[in-house]
């Protein structure tokens, strides 16, 4: 089998486009196409080399995203052999080149076979939190399978393969601290502007020419965009014997509130999605949203191109950088030592000079890792191998490209004794008390914020829901359209997911019945639909209520909590998971929850608990300023309808003042009886909820009135495949006051008429799902 194709590009991804198979994602494509990586896959590429190339001193084969363990060779000699796709390739080649017809092969061995054989002649067993042996090799570890996506450990080659032919030294990169290491002449005007976070104040960035003129050869020159600021991670005790440590990030001297999403791979090719549209519309999402920071999640491939950063740099957005490891023990002999050594020396060279850039991590969750499975089988020898890895060896690399930055050992971490020497305290991971937290709960109530840790940082927090489905159904076929089918249980890849999803619904709703329950294909079709509305609904819900919460309590001592990344922004394919959006064939499609963060992370907050017949009402700001003003806060019964005018909504007014950067209560109201469970409360039927009124504002927007004839909550509305947002969504309308909000197309070349988006509007609210009849 041989086909053409263009780099970057993957075996399968080759394949599909010339239609020798069908799509991967597509049912259960996964298990059809295993047999593609457990075998070798050749790259040939065949070239004429000028004879002026052949006249320089050097000629090197630059190669970097080699996915993963290869063999290179020129005009059929071995010129090197690579087990890492996270580093650049640069293998001298000019020995084996000729003037005229030139060929170099690239083989790509199998990554299970590699790994199998690298575990089996270990010494001793490395535990890991999934079967695979992501943890032997030099691959991102998702791309064998995760909780959150399929497993196709597939060859290929992400990045590009260039002839490079030089006579003297040259730049390859260079690394901006404050410290003085030579004498240089840099003119920097005296009160240059700084750069912030987005919502703290502008990005301003400058271009800096650096050449380099050897004794020897022509200059060769960089330029570097950079932005002038200065950022501490602050770990400092607590004021008022408060026990543990504080866990925040101050730029420029402001503590900055972190409000943002964890990253994962953004395709399960990763050849895809790395040009500027789909970067700059991920970037787009989080900014729309009111973040500030993202993770780059250790599990898949983190090391993000120089676009994206400079785009991160642009936009305001923190990066909080982590290495290549994640949910695993690793080895430590000294070759895979010395794999590490270089890549993340490679990484932080290149990424070191961005002002995006807040924090390195070591690892994803692999103290957890030594907490749990190690502790059961040798703790002393899996701390030993921790501490050797991730202090001796991720650490100082990190360091020698990265001074300035600071560093975090593992997510989540309970905190540091020293610094110099770097000695970890060691205490559970789950301290609430100090360092970060990831935070997952399958059993409580997701509203019961009893049950909720008061943790400095919220590094990771989830709730589980599907993927939507128009989305869906281009991967599965209508057998498949029932939360209880096969293949709802072979997407599920959390254990125990489609069951502790159920669970919590059945908390907060009415669930539509399985699919055996109906008659014909329409009603399970609807019924799915129906359920993947309230897991979507229920994930949006337990997220703005726990965030509002977590943003509450920064002002309180006992908690300090300044910052939450939730799990996670981004999906590879339509598949339960904890996304906010949905991966879409040209972008991204917004769950109910990418709107509700758009809330929930404004500025300025206001929010509401309730507890013990009481309801609080609380006022958050993340502005420099003293904001003074009034809220309206509004009782309505659900039963309201446009033909009981004698049920009115309660209105109370209160006014109040808040410093900057504050929260604070500013209002108890106790109520005349219990609230009852949402799915208890009355609502007579479906609401009939109406388009009253829509006109074209411009080319590119809409706008829609909606009329309700009762009270109708949760409303969502989409438009797909119209690519586009709402100016808002996912929420209530009340008989008599219209709704009125605008469809924003994001791009030119479709047809954003009004007519089109009647057409295609679909809305849904929460009124059906209450009524009687479901389980």
């Amino acid at each position: 089998m041989s086909v053409s194709a263009d780099l970057p590009v993957y075996t399968l991804q080759a394949l599909q486009d010339q239609e020798l198979i069908s799509d991967p994602l597509y049912r259960y494509g996964e298990e059809a196409l295993h047999w593609t990586t457990d075998v070798d896959w050749n790259f040939t590429k065949e070239f004429q080399l000028p004879y002026q190339m052949l006249a320089h001193q050097h000629v090197h084969l630059l190669c970097e995203g080699l996915d993963t363990v290869a063999d290179i060779l020129v005009n059929g000699k071995l010129a090197a052999s690579t087990k890492n796709a996270f580093r650049l390739h640069r293998v001298p080649i000019k020995h084996l080149l000729q003037q005229g017809p030139n060929t170099v092969l690239i083989v790509i061995r199998s990554a299970t076979q590699y790994a199998a054989q690298k575990e089996d002649s270990y010494p001793y067993e490395l535990g890991r939190a999934f079967p695979t042996r992501y943890n032997f090799i030099r691959k991102p570890g998702s791309d064998f399978g995760w909780d959150w996506g399929p497993g196709f450990a597939a060859a290929g080659i992400y990045g590009s393969v260039e002839l490079h032919a030089f006579d003297a030294a040259y730049l390859t990169g260079a690394t901006a601290t404050s410290e003085q290491i030579c004498e240089v002449q840099v003119r920097v005007p005296l009160g240059v502007d700084r750069w912030w976070p987005a919502g703290y104040g502008p990005q301003p960035l400058f271009t800096f020419l650096l050449t380099y003129t050897p004794d020897d050869g022509p200059p060769s020159s960089l330029r570097r965009r950079v932005g002038f600021r200065t950022l501490e991670l602050v770990r400092e005790p607590l004021r008022n014997s408060t026990p543990g440590e504080s866990f925040y990030f101050a730029v420029n001297d402001v503590p900055i509130y972190a409000k943002g999403a964890n990253v994962i791979p953004m395709d399960i090719f990763h050849s895809r999605r790395s040009q500027r549209p789909f970067l700059a519309g991920m970037i787009a999402d989080a900014r729309a949203a009111n973040m500030n920071m993202l993770r780059l999640w250790g599990g898949g491939l983190p090391y993000f191109s120089d676009l994206f950063y400079d785009l991160c740099d642009e936009a305001g957005i923190l990066i909080w950088q982590e290495a290549t490891f994640a949910c695993a023990l690793y080895p430590r002999d000294g070759a895979f030592l010395d794999e590490v050594e270089k890549e993340v020396q490679y990484q932080a060279r290149r990424i070191s000079h961005h002002a995006c850039l807040a924090v390195w991590g070591g690892n994803n969750e692999v103290e957890q890792i030594v907490e749990g499975w190690g502790q059961q089988k040798n703790p002393r020898l899996y701390a030993v191998d921790y501490a050797r890895l991730f202090i001796d060896t991720v650490r100082p690399a990190i360091q020698q490209a990265a001074p300035q930055t600071p560093f975090v050992d593992t997510s989540p971490n309970s905190g540091i004794l020293s610094s110099d020497p770097y000695v970890k305290t060691w205490l559970p991971t789950s301290d609430h008390t100090r360092g970060d937290m990831h935070f997952y709960d399958y059993t409580n109530n997701c509203l019961d914020l009893t049950k909720l840790p008061r943790g400095k940082f919220m590094s990771e927090y989830g709730v589980l829901s599907y993927p939507s489905f128009v989305l869906l159904a281009q991967q599965t076929s209508a057998e498949d359209w029932s939360y209880d089918s096969p293949m709802s249980e072979f997407r599920m890849r959390h254990p125990g997911g489609n069951q502790q999803l159920l669970d919590q619904l059945k908390m907060h709703f009415h669930v539509p019945p399985p699919a055996a329950r109906y008659n014909d294909s329409t009603e399970v079709a609807e019924a799915f639909q129906a359920f993947i509305y309230l897991s979507q609904v229920q994930q949006a819900m337990c997220y703005e209520s726990s965030i509002a919460y977590w943003r509450r309590i920064k002002s309180d001592p006992d908690a300090s909590t300044m910052g939450v990344l939730y799990w996670q922004l981004n999906d590879v394919w339509a598949g339960p998971s904890w996304s906010s959006t949905n991966q879409d064939v040209d972008g991204s499609h917004w769950k109910p929850l990418h709107y509700a963060a758009r809330r929930f992370y404004a500025d300025f907050l206001v929010s509401g608990m309730y507890a013990d017949g009481n309801v609080d009402v609380w006022v958050t700001s993340d502005l420099g300023t003293r904001l003074t003003g009034t809220v309206d806060i509004v009782a309505v019964p659900w039963a309201m309808t446009s033909s009981h005018d004698s049920v009115q909504p309660h209105v109370t007014t209160q006014t109040f003042t808040l410093g900057a950067y504050g929260s604070q209560r500013i209002a108890t109201h106790p109520l005349d009886s219990l609230l009852p469970e949402m799915k208890d409360s009355h609502m007579a039927a479906q609401p009939r909820i109406s388009l009253a009124r829509i006109f074209q504002r411009s080319s590119m927007e809409v706008t829609l009135h909606l009329a309700c004839d009762q009270v109708a909550v949760q409303i969502y509305l989409d438009a797909w495949p119209l690519k586009g947002r709402f100016s808002d969504n996912l929420f209530s309308c009340l008989p008599g006051r219209d709704v009125r909000l605008s469809f924003v197309c994001s791009e030119g070349d479709q047809d954003c008429s009004m007519f089109v988006l009647r057409r295609l509007l679909i809305v849904r609210s929460l009124g059906g799902t209450l009524a009687a009849g479901a389980d």
